[in-house]
Protein backbone atom coordinates (compact mmCIF):
# COMPACT_ATOMS: atom_id res chain seq x y z
CA UNK A 1 0.00 0.00 0.00
CA UNK A 2 2.61 2.52 0.84
CA UNK A 3 4.34 1.81 -2.28
CA UNK A 4 1.10 2.46 -4.29
CA UNK A 5 0.65 5.58 -2.29
CA UNK A 6 4.08 7.05 -3.12
CA UNK A 7 3.68 6.12 -7.28
CA UNK A 8 0.63 7.57 -6.93
CA UNK A 9 2.17 10.73 -5.43
CA UNK A 10 5.02 10.53 -7.57
CA UNK A 11 2.98 10.34 -10.77
CA UNK A 12 0.37 13.30 -9.94
CA UNK A 13 3.83 15.30 -9.83
CA UNK A 14 4.78 14.32 -12.76
CA UNK A 15 1.77 15.15 -14.87
CA UNK A 16 1.78 18.50 -13.11
CA UNK A 17 5.57 18.72 -14.46
CA UNK A 18 4.12 17.49 -17.70
CA UNK A 19 1.35 20.54 -17.63
CA UNK A 20 4.04 23.05 -16.72
CA UNK A 21 6.41 21.82 -19.57
CA UNK A 22 4.44 21.76 -22.01
CA UNK A 23 3.37 25.00 -21.57
CA UNK A 24 6.80 26.30 -21.34
CA UNK A 25 7.38 24.29 -24.73
CA UNK A 26 4.62 26.39 -26.12
CA UNK A 27 6.74 29.27 -25.70
CA UNK A 28 9.84 28.21 -27.91
CA UNK A 29 9.48 30.39 -31.28
CA UNK A 30 9.29 28.60 -34.31
CA UNK A 31 11.93 30.13 -37.08
CA UNK A 32 10.80 27.59 -40.03
CA UNK A 33 14.88 27.72 -40.87
CA UNK A 34 14.80 23.41 -40.62
CA UNK A 35 12.51 20.46 -40.86
CA UNK A 36 12.22 20.36 -37.08
CA UNK A 37 12.17 22.92 -34.91
CA UNK A 38 13.20 23.28 -31.29
CA UNK A 39 10.32 22.55 -29.93
CA UNK A 40 9.82 19.29 -31.71
CA UNK A 41 12.26 16.84 -29.63
CA UNK A 42 10.96 18.08 -25.88
CA UNK A 43 7.58 17.68 -27.22
CA UNK A 44 8.17 14.26 -27.74
CA UNK A 45 10.12 13.44 -24.31
CA UNK A 46 7.10 15.68 -22.19
CA UNK A 47 4.12 13.81 -24.18
CA UNK A 48 6.41 10.35 -23.87
CA UNK A 49 6.59 11.10 -19.90
CA UNK A 50 3.28 12.64 -19.78
CA UNK A 51 2.27 8.98 -20.90
CA UNK A 52 4.25 6.78 -18.74
CA UNK A 53 3.05 8.77 -15.65
CA UNK A 54 -0.57 8.12 -16.53
CA UNK A 55 0.37 4.53 -17.18
CA UNK A 56 1.58 4.44 -13.33
CA UNK A 57 -1.32 6.61 -11.97
CA UNK A 58 -3.56 3.66 -13.13
CA UNK A 59 -0.78 1.06 -11.93
CA UNK A 60 -1.03 3.19 -8.61
CA UNK A 61 -4.39 3.58 -8.40
CA UNK A 62 -5.10 -0.23 -9.66
CA UNK A 63 -2.80 -1.71 -6.51
CA UNK A 64 -4.35 0.67 -3.93
CA UNK A 65 -7.68 -0.96 -4.76
CA UNK A 66 -6.29 -4.42 -4.47
CA UNK A 67 -4.50 -3.68 -1.77
CA UNK A 68 -7.60 -2.03 0.26
CA UNK A 69 -9.83 -5.10 -0.32
CA UNK A 70 -6.81 -7.20 1.41
CA UNK A 71 -7.04 -5.30 4.54
CA UNK A 72 -10.01 -2.52 5.02
CA UNK A 73 -7.83 -0.42 7.68
CA UNK A 74 -6.85 3.25 6.72
CA UNK A 75 -3.26 4.15 7.14
CA UNK A 76 -2.70 8.02 7.22
CA UNK A 77 -0.22 9.40 4.70
CA UNK A 78 2.82 11.33 6.54
CA UNK A 79 3.09 14.06 4.07
CA UNK A 80 6.87 15.13 5.73
CA UNK A 81 7.72 11.99 5.59
CA UNK A 82 6.87 11.16 2.15
CA UNK A 83 8.43 14.92 1.05
CA UNK A 84 11.75 13.80 2.69
CA UNK A 85 12.03 10.34 0.83
CA UNK A 86 11.08 12.37 -2.54
CA UNK A 87 12.84 15.35 -2.35
CA UNK A 88 15.50 14.92 -4.36
CA UNK A 89 12.50 14.09 -6.76
CA UNK A 90 10.52 17.18 -5.97
CA UNK A 91 13.59 19.72 -6.43
CA UNK A 92 14.69 18.44 -9.70
CA UNK A 93 11.49 18.73 -11.09
CA UNK A 94 11.18 22.41 -9.41
CA UNK A 95 14.15 23.30 -10.90
CA UNK A 96 13.69 21.78 -14.58
CA UNK A 97 10.57 23.62 -14.17
CA UNK A 98 12.10 27.22 -13.55
CA UNK A 99 14.88 25.54 -16.16
CA UNK A 100 12.04 25.79 -18.77
CA UNK A 101 10.95 29.33 -18.03
CA UNK A 102 14.18 31.14 -17.69
CA UNK A 103 15.30 29.51 -21.22
CA UNK A 104 13.52 31.91 -23.01
CA UNK A 105 14.37 34.90 -20.88
CA UNK A 106 18.24 34.59 -20.55
CA UNK A 107 19.22 31.78 -23.52
CA UNK A 108 20.17 28.77 -23.54
CA UNK A 109 24.08 28.62 -22.55
CA UNK A 110 23.12 30.95 -19.02
CA UNK A 111 19.97 29.05 -18.05
CA UNK A 112 21.96 25.72 -19.17
CA UNK A 113 25.01 25.84 -16.61
CA UNK A 114 22.33 27.26 -14.25
CA UNK A 115 20.21 24.56 -14.39
CA UNK A 116 22.84 21.89 -14.64
CA UNK A 117 25.55 22.99 -11.75
CA UNK A 118 21.87 23.16 -9.72
CA UNK A 119 21.08 19.54 -10.73
CA UNK A 120 24.47 18.69 -9.46
CA UNK A 121 23.99 20.38 -6.04
CA UNK A 122 21.20 18.55 -5.25
CA UNK A 123 21.87 15.17 -7.00
CA UNK A 124 25.71 14.71 -5.63
CA UNK A 125 25.62 13.29 -2.28
CA UNK A 126 28.86 14.00 0.24
CA UNK A 127 31.34 16.42 0.01
CA UNK A 128 30.55 18.91 -2.91
CA UNK A 129 33.27 19.86 -5.04
CA UNK A 130 32.15 23.17 -6.89
CA UNK A 131 34.69 24.03 -9.26
CA UNK A 132 34.06 20.65 -10.79
CA UNK A 133 30.19 21.15 -10.71
CA UNK A 134 30.76 24.36 -12.41
CA UNK A 135 33.17 23.41 -14.92
CA UNK A 136 31.28 20.05 -15.80
CA UNK A 137 27.85 22.12 -16.41
CA UNK A 138 29.35 24.63 -18.72
CA UNK A 139 31.14 21.51 -20.85
CA UNK A 140 28.37 19.82 -21.03
CA UNK A 141 26.13 22.72 -22.34
CA UNK A 142 28.57 23.50 -24.55
CA UNK A 143 28.70 20.05 -26.23
CA UNK A 144 25.28 19.81 -26.31
CA UNK A 145 25.14 22.94 -27.79
CA UNK A 146 27.42 21.95 -31.10
CA UNK A 147 25.24 18.63 -30.78
CA UNK A 148 22.50 20.16 -32.10
CA UNK A 149 23.40 23.54 -33.65
CA UNK A 150 25.75 21.87 -36.29
CA UNK A 151 25.17 17.82 -35.34
CA UNK A 152 21.06 18.06 -35.91
CA UNK A 153 20.43 21.79 -37.29
CA UNK A 154 18.45 22.54 -34.30
CA UNK A 155 19.11 26.23 -33.12
CA UNK A 156 18.73 26.58 -29.60
CA UNK A 157 16.81 29.50 -27.98
CA UNK A 158 18.84 32.54 -27.25
CA UNK A 159 18.06 35.19 -25.06
CA UNK A 160 18.84 38.68 -23.97
CA UNK A 161 22.10 38.04 -22.56
CA UNK A 162 23.14 34.94 -25.19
Amino acid sequence: MREARKDLVNSLIIVAFCGIAYSGILEIPVRGAAKTEADFFPKIIVGLLFVLAIFLLVKSIYGMIKQEKRDNKKERVDWQRLFKENSKVIYTFAIFSVYIFLLQGIGYFISSVIFLFALYLILMPGKKRYITGIIGSVLITVLLFVVFRYGLSVYLPEGKWL
